[in-house]
């Protein structure tokens, strides 16, 4: 892992990861993920069971 250094945000006294605006931060580079539904799960199998028949 790469090291996150906290700075000040330029402009401003506030301090945050990267020097970047914390709603920034969280728009640009915080993906939310989930786990996979058994639905999910066999819509993909569907698809990639689908693709070799072509």
């Amino acid at each position: 892992m790469s090291p996150i250094r906290v700075t000040t945000i330029r402009g401003t006294n506030q301090k945050s990861p990267h020097g970047i605006p914390i709603d920034l931060l969280d728009r640009l580079l915080i993906i939310t993920t989930q786990p996979y539904t058994d639905e999910d799960i066999r819509k993909m199998l569907e698809i990639r069971c689908g693709e070799g028949r072509r």
